[in-house]
């Protein structure tokens, strides 16, 4: 008989590419972890996101807000508990019934009138306005 050469080996160590991977893969996961769950240092503020732009509100000064959609206008209320969407005219209206967002990094959307609302606590200087070559 001959010898079988397909023979697995028996060695179960680590070799210095499989080391790697893991270290990279933990790695990725921390900073993805971290991005995701950092709180920032500036003041809490709500951004919304709509087809038509970008809006920016501080979590300190309270009221009601409407925003175009495709379906509609969707109504959004910043109180002492939080912001939260009051009325959507999308069907099923999950938006309607998430809790209201308290923390930056939290979330809400409305999926089919294309709002996303979160909570961001950074500098907001970066969503300001500004003219570049695409504008003209």
């Amino acid at each position: 008989m001959s010898k079988d050469k397909t023979k697995i080996s028996k060695n179960r160590y680590f070799k210095i590419g499989d080391i790697g991977i893991i270290l990279m893969t933990i790695a990725i996961i921390i900073g993805v972890t971290w991005n995701t769950f950092a709180q920032g240092t500036g003041e809490p503020t709500l951004k919304v996101t709509t087809e038509n732009g970008v809006y920016l509100y501080s979590m300190n000064e309270y009221g009601t807000y409407a925003f175009p959609g495709p379906l509609g206008d969707t109504i959004i209320n910043i109180s002492e508990k939080g912001a939260d969407v009051l009325d959507s005219p999308c069907p099923d209206k999950l938006c309607v019934q998430s809790p209201p967002l308290t923390a930056p990094g939290m979330w809400n959307a409305c999926l089919p009138n294309v709002i996303f609302l979160t909570i961001i606590a950074d500098d907001t200087s970066q969503y300001e306005e500004t003219l570049d070559e695409i504008s003209f």
